[in-house]
């Protein structure tokens, strides 16, 4: 990228689901919260320049991308604790 200094950083994503129909015993279809991230940034650059360091990050995850696109999500979750999601007009 720019070449600034980062000489560590963590990226923390936490998701929250309810269970949903007849794994919930609510017949209703589950629930999500919104996802937490939060980042920490180890650097020596100034607290502008490293908000924009974030901003470029922010506007290149995947995961953010996906939660400003308009789609309704279905989630299958196995034995396993394996997680699919696909959009729901993607079967």
């Amino acid at each position: 990228m720019l070449k600034l200094d980062l000489s560590d950083y963590r990226i923390v994503q936490d998701t929250h689901f309810s269970l949903g129909g007849a794994s919930g015993g609510t017949g209703k279809a589950g629930e999500a919260d919104p996802i937490e991230t939060h980042v920490h940034l180890e650097t020596s650059v100034s607290d502008e320049t490293a908000q924009e360091m974030l901003d470029v990050c922010e506007q290149t995850c995947f995961r953010h991308a996906f939660c400003w696109t308009d789609l309704k999500t279905r989630l299958k979750m196995s034995e396993y604790e394996q997680i699919v999601a696909w959009p729901a007009s993607g079967g």
